[in-house]
């Protein structure tokens, strides 16, 4: 009985683990994605195409909304 709960307790360790790691991939994933869009908004509003920065903020937020979800559903 006991090296049934020690298996067990070893599995459900190592599970945690395995989801604290995918929850950190994916709060870097949304960190990077963030960096991504906001270095392009600089960009193109430095060189005047504000109408390129602002479908670069559209398309990076929405990317980044995506992230996050799947952060939220794991």
């Amino acid at each position: 009985m006991a090296k049934v709960q020690n298996e067990m307790a070893t599995r459900i360790s190592l599970d945690a683990v395995s989801a604290i790691g995918t929850f950190k991939d994916l709060t870097n994933a949304v960190k990077a994605s963030t960096n991504m869009w906001k270095s392009n908004v600089s960009m193109l509003s430095s060189v005047g195409d504000q109408m390129g920065a602002a479908k670069a903020k559209f398309e990076g937020l929405g990317n980044t909304i995506s992230i996050q979800s799947k952060k939220f559903r794991n």
